[in-house]
């Protein structure tokens, strides 16, 4: 995504060939996040993109927003390590703050903040990927897929917060193959093909066979 086309206030939409924007670098490489054994650690240059004010909600929550294992809490606090801290050690009364916070701002059905993620439907664990990187108050939000696998009552939900983080000042970069979902929540929507920029149009100008004869263009 490029830094003139995340202006605040704005929802920006792109529409990415129907498998997305590659929001994460290449699709196959993981550098910034190790998995094993159910734990998932940051490396330090993804900490930096989040200490940059840049947040990133994954398309698969499951394997790469998420340690399934863990509770609301965990996850949730995961993503902020030096926020929640005092002097380097964690602060559990901090955790257990931002915690409840996201757990209560983004209405998160669960017995309590230690409730593992596991349990939780898909609409709930989308809401605790968004929470945890919300915990850090981005000031460009990029999602991918943000509404993939989710309930009706939940997309609604997720819809109503990107239009309030972009009344706030928040960038928002939607990345989604769905293409009334885009008109619906964007501003602006970019059509890329190839890696290349097709065009860059007012959502409200839009109807679906528009924005679908778009993404059918070759870029030039």
């Amino acid at each position: 995504a490029r830094n003139d086309h995340a202006r605040a206030g704005k929802n920006k939409g792109v529409v990415g060939g129907g498998i997305g924007l590659d929001l994460q670098g290449s699709r196959g490489k993981r550098d910034d996040i190790h998995r094993g054994s159910g734990d998932l650690g940051l490396a330090a240059d993804a900490i930096g993109v989040l200490d940059a004010g840049i947040a990133l909600v994954p398309e698969e929550r499951r394997s790469q927003g998420l340690v399934m294992n863990a509770t609301i809490l965990q996850n949730i606090a995961l993503a902020h390590p030096r926020g929640l801290s005092t002097l380097g050690v964690a602060s559990p009364r901090r955790e257990r703050d931002a915690a409840e916070r996201g757990k209560s701002d983004l209405a998160i059905s669960a017995t309590s903040v230690q409730q593992p993620v596991a349990e939780l439907s898909g609409g709930n664990q989308q809401k605790v990927v968004l929470a945890k990187m919300l915990a850090r108050a981005p000031r460009v939000l990029l999602l991918d897929e943000p509404t993939r696998g989710i309930d009706i009552g939940t997309k609604s939900e997720i819809y109503q917060l990107i239009r309030d983080l972009a009344e706030d000042g928040v960038a928002v970069v939607v990345v989604s193959s769905e293409l009334p979902e885009l008109i619906g929540i964007a501003d602006e929507i970019t059509v890329l093909s190839d890696g290349r920029l097709v065009d860059t149009v007012p959502a409200a100008s839009l109807t679906e066979a528009s924005l679908l004869h778009l993404c059918t263009r070759t870029s030039a």
